[in-house]
């Protein structure tokens, strides 16, 4: 016949109790935590340089939280081509340009910005402008 300790049953039986108060909170699943949206601004500038312009672009995001990783697109009309860019990988699909972080400059952080910029050839005609600006995903409001 096995004996047990005295005092045994009264320590389990208070684990017990001490286990079953806290039995909602360790049941509970992990409250998930809502993403902060991202918001940003767009600052676009051109200067006349022959035969076009350079363009400057600071993506200024707007939030508490850094953003690793970005890509900015917009739109135009008009008739221009892009020569070359910097600050970041540029790409041009008809009206449509397409700029990605160069790596060293991936990290937006929160309330700060990023500069980009290119050069454009322009040809007769001009262009209306840029359009839509949206970066990973999220439109941008413009100054």
């Amino acid at each position: 016949m096995r004996r047990e300790a005295p005092g045994s049953r009264v320590v389990l039986a208070l684990t017990g109790i001490a286990l079953s108060a806290w039995a909602p909170v360790l049941a509970a699943p992990a409250e998930s935590r809502a993403a902060t949206p991202f918001a940003c601004g767009v600052q676009y500038s051109i200067t006349p340089a022959t035969p076009g312009v350079d363009v400057a672009i600071v993506i200024d995001n707007r939030t508490a939280s850094a953003v690793r990783g970005w890509t900015l697109t917009y739109s135009h009309t008009g008739y221009q081509t892009l020569v070359q860019g910097w600050n970041g990988v540029w790409s041009q699909s008809g009206g449509k340009i397409t700029v990605t972080d160069a790596g060293w400059n991936a990290t937006i952080p929160a309330g700060g910005g990023v500069y980009t910029g290119a050069r454009f050839h322009r040809y007769p005609g001009g262009s209306d402008g840029p359009a839509g600006f949206v970066v990973n995903g999220t439109a941008c409001t413009t100054r």
